[in-house]
């Protein structure tokens, strides 16, 4: 009996504890405004946490923006690493929607655009996304893809290769969906320039072992290899590639952002839109971590999400529709962005102008445009 009622003054005991911890809440989450919290999907840990750690810098960034002005919402973001794994995502994604009821989400890359796309849609609420495929992850309702267009990639690479008096071009990609539809937009765009495809290879995820492909291609005499690779198989290629002497020039799209130096070593390629000097000098005092794909474009989604729940049209203390959020964000006109001047399509696709970068004693220097 002693045991019983032993047990039961501890419940009490740790029922009050709870209790005052839940009435002592984290300043964000007090507030007399309306709470919009919008989730944030990165891979904190894993094969991409280089990119997944400042990416989450970079989103608190643009919300502390908005922290120092008088908002009609309070906001909060709701951060879950997915490690870039499709099971992962699927799980985030639940939680972000079911359990913490948030009214947007912010993803990154191609693995979870799909499913982060899916449910926006079947929930309806807006996803930002950050990954190659255009209008493959945007409709300009439910979803958006913050990032630089294909056609803008291949319009600056066609520049690259002009100058360099490049004809043919050989291609080696990765077997995803955004991936293919970036080689169809350079194919089409290098052939109706006049440049000759001398093949084009695909491969699955995680290939350790590219020689029978060098060999292969001894005949092909391509002058450019162009090179989708993820960055794990693509340290691998470039490896290899060096070992059985092949020499053929090379470059990419954004990918030697997150290499070796040392394998990319005076490479000129072509990046996604630029962060632009006063975001890169304030990220600087946040962290010591490379600006590389996507960073600037997370805090530009945040930014861009604050900004249209901020102005769209709602009854007074109540949280705006998506509709009208997906309203606010087509009426957002030339945005002042982390990446440069953004331009929002009717399609949902959030545009920015390409770049020409180079590697040179082992850091990226982007060119003059």
């Amino acid at each position: 009996m002693k045991t019983i009622w032993k047990i039961a003054i501890v419940l009490c005991v740790v029922g009050v504890i709870i209790g005052v911890g839940l009435y002592r809440r984290p300043p964000e989450f007090v507030s007399d405004k309306p709470i919009v919290k919008i989730g944030v999907s990165l891979p904190l840990s894993g094969n991409a946490g280089y990119v997944g750690k400042p990416a989450l810098i970079s989103a608190n960034m643009a919300l502390d923006k908005w922290k120092n002005k008088d908002t009609k919402y309070a906001y909060q973001l709701i951060i879950e690493d997915d490690q870039l794994e499709p099971r992962r995502s699927a799980t985030v994604s639940h939680k972000l929607i079911y359990l913490d009821k948030v009214r947007a989400v912010v993803g990154l890359w191609g693995t979870s655009a799909p499913i982060l796309m899916h449910a926006a849609k079947t929930n309806n609420l807006i996803h930002m996304a950050c990954t190659w495929g255009d209008g493959m992850y945007a409709d300009g309702k439910n979803n958006f893809n913050n990032i630089t267009s294909n056609r803008h990639h291949a319009e600056k690479m066609i520049e690259i290769f002009k100058k360099k008096g490049v004809r043919n071009i050989g291609i080696i990609t990765q077997m995803t969906a955004a991936e293919e539809l970036l080689i169809k937009t350079l194919t089409d765009a290098f052939t109706k320039a006049g440049f000759n495809i001398a093949f084009t290879e695909t491969f699955y995820w995680n290939v350790k072992d590219f020689r029978i492909f060098f060999m292969k291609i001894k005949k092909k005499k391509a002058d450019m290899l162009v090179i989708t690779l993820l960055p794990h198989n693509f340290a691998v290629f470039l490896k290899q590639k060096h070992d059985m002497g092949d020499t053929t020039a090379y470059t990419t799209i954004d990918y030697f952002d997150t290499l070796d130096p040392m394998l990319t070593e005076g490479r000129a390629y072509v990046g996604s839109a630029a962060s632009t000097a006063a975001f890169a000098e304030a990220f600087a005092q946040k962290s010591n971590a490379h600006l590389g794909d996507c960073i600037g474009n997370i805090y530009d989604s945040v930014d861009l999400l604050i900004h249209a729940f901020e102005t769209a049209e709602a009854p007074a203390g109540q949280i705006p529709t998506t509709e009208a959020v997906a309203r606010a964000l087509h009426d957002t006109k030339n945005w002042d962005g982390a990446t440069g001047r953004l331009t929002i399509n009717p399609d949902g696709h959030i545009d920015s102008d390409a770049i020409v970068k180079v590697v040179k004693d082992g850091k990226v220097v982007v060119l003059p445009q």
